[in-house]
């Protein structure tokens, strides 16, 4: 992609309408109008640090709440907060879920299916 956006700005330059220098090398113009910005996340970051220092126990969801709680006010994206948590190494192990079965060969089960009431 960068290498048409240059070759596009080269064109523009030379005189050449953008629309049409987007077409023929096949790049929308939204994306050779495009100009990413990079978020200051040291802010976040040590937030972040706090409260999980401060509640070893929250995850992405409760850490996310928090921010956006009173003393943070933060606006700010669950996703992004597990981004910067997995590169801090602050993420939780996440809980295995119990396994439940269908083995009928139990004692309890057993002793319900084998006694039969006599008539």
């Amino acid at each position: 992609m960068t290498e048409k956006r240059e070759a596009v700005k080269t064109m523009v330059t030379e005189g050449y309408p953008i629309m049409k220098v987007c077409d023929l090398l096949g790049l929308s113009r939204s994306t050779y109008y495009y100009q990413p910005v990079q978020a200051e996340e040291s802010e976040l970051q040590a937030a972040i640090e706090g409260l999980a220092g401060q509640y070893p126990t929250y995850g992405t969801r409760r850490i996310t709440h928090q921010l956006r709680r009173s003393p943070y006010r933060m606006r700010v994206n669950r996703k992004r907060v597990r981004r910067v948590m997995e590169a801090q190494k602050l993420l939780r192990p996440q809980k295995q879920r119990k396994k439940r079965t269908t083995d009928s060969q139990h004692p309890l089960g057993q002793s319900h299916i084998t006694s039969q009431p006599e008539l």
